[in-house]
């Protein structure tokens, strides 16, 4: 063989090789194609109508009907949609940052064993986020264990800095820089703000407390809300009217039971609350207390017994679905709301309590 064609040969084994070492880098590659890119594909956000999360504290769904999103473990009662918006902003704007490992062996340790569908163990997995567009699965990932940084003083603990995932079918683990709270209890995403009315649309307010009934009322617009009915020289308390108004303007609840769940002799109607407005037909709801029983200690004294509160809404004449009330009432028609004791307390008052005391 000449030297001419000795070099040209050379050469050709050098692109040969260069070739190879590209074609594997470039399989590598789409590998590792995820990283720096965001965990879900905000293009996916809008085509989803169903998200799933199983968790150690269970399973919750979340299914879109009609523009509204419900949570199919409570019957369809509204989700909480800020919180199901920051979980998808977190999706879409946290990042992946590196390959973890793809070996196999290791999905269990990193906990991104999914759920019911693979061999493992489900209580060392992480929580696993499902979405799906008419049925179909269109995304999958696992939420595993979280990378704990060491700090840097020996008397502080170590904190979790990062989470280890999984995306799709892919046997491969990955890491980002952030956590992901993925919370699989249902009461956690319950909506628990059922209303918010504006202070100064707010005409008047009645109470109907057992026998002592009494009403707060503005004497025209851009007053103030007063105590109707009161002596000379006396004033009305401004704590209590501002509590009020703050809790119209955000009114919520902690929990949600259902109607056929509590037996109507098991409450005790503490107070009827009318709240009129300028610009809707008034809204009236109940006050109701249920004694918490303990099997272990039956024979409690009176001011020993510890109660649970609850309310409804009453449902109004005005129909249609342009009712100003009608989603609260629409869904007190199926639900009792609980309310923890020192709120419900703020609407089972008296005339005197909103007396200023005189000095």
């Amino acid at each position: 063989m000449s030297k001419r064609n000795l070099i040209i040969f050379a050469i050709v084994l050098i692109i040969l090789a260069v070739a190879s070492q590209w074609v594997g880098r470039t399989g590598n590659k789409n590998q590792d194609d995820k990283i720096g890119q965001p965990v879900l594909d905000a293009a996916m956000v809008e085509a989803f109508d169903e998200l799933i999360l199983e968790g150690s504290k269970g399973i919750i769904r979340f299914k879109k009907s009609n523009d509204q999103w419900g949570i199919q473990e409570k019957n369809g009662y509204p989700v909480d949609m800020k919180k199901l918006l920051e979980l998808i902003d977190n999706l879409t704007h946290n990042t992946v940052a590196s390959l973890v490992t793809k070996d196999e062996k290791r999905l269990e340790y990193f906990k991104v064993i999914y759920r019911n569908s693979e061999s493992g163990n489900d209580t060392n997995s992480g929580t696993q986020l499902t979405l799906k567009e008419s049925g179909n699965v269109i995304f999958k990932m696992m939420a595993g264990k979280q990378r704990e940084a060491k700090s840097d003083r020996p008397d502080m603990p170590s904190y979790p800095d990062g989470q280890y995932i999984r995306i799709g079918d892919s046997k491969v683990v990955y890491l980002i820089k952030e956590n992901l709270l993925f919370d699989s209890d249902p009461k956690e995403w319950i909506q628990t703000t059922l209303l918010s009315i504006d202070k100064k649309e707010i005409k008047s307010v009645r109470f109907e407390v057992q026998n002592d009934n009494f009403l707060l009322r503005r004497a025209e617009k851009g007053k103030e809300l007063d105590l109707e009915g009161l002596q000379e020289g006396a004033k009305m308390n401004d704590y209590e009217r501002s509590s009020l108004l703050s809790e119209l303007e955000d009114f919520k609840i902690d929990d949600i039971l259902e109607i056929s769940l509590i037996p109507e002799t098991e409450l005790e109607l503490k107070a009827r609350i009318t709240v009129d407005v300028y610009d809707a037909s008034p809204l009236t709801f109940r006050v109701y207390s249920k004694l918490v029983e303990n099997p272990l200690e039956p024979q409690k004294k009176d001011e020993e017994k510890e109660y649970s509160y609850f309310i409804n809404f009453v449902q109004s004449d005005e129909k249609g679905e342009d009712s100003k009330w009608s989603q609260v009432q629409e869904l007190g028609r199926n639900w009792f709301f609980k309310m923890e004791e020192w709120k419900a307390k703020r609407w089972i008052k008296t005339r005197q309590d909103f007396i200023e005391e005189s000095k």
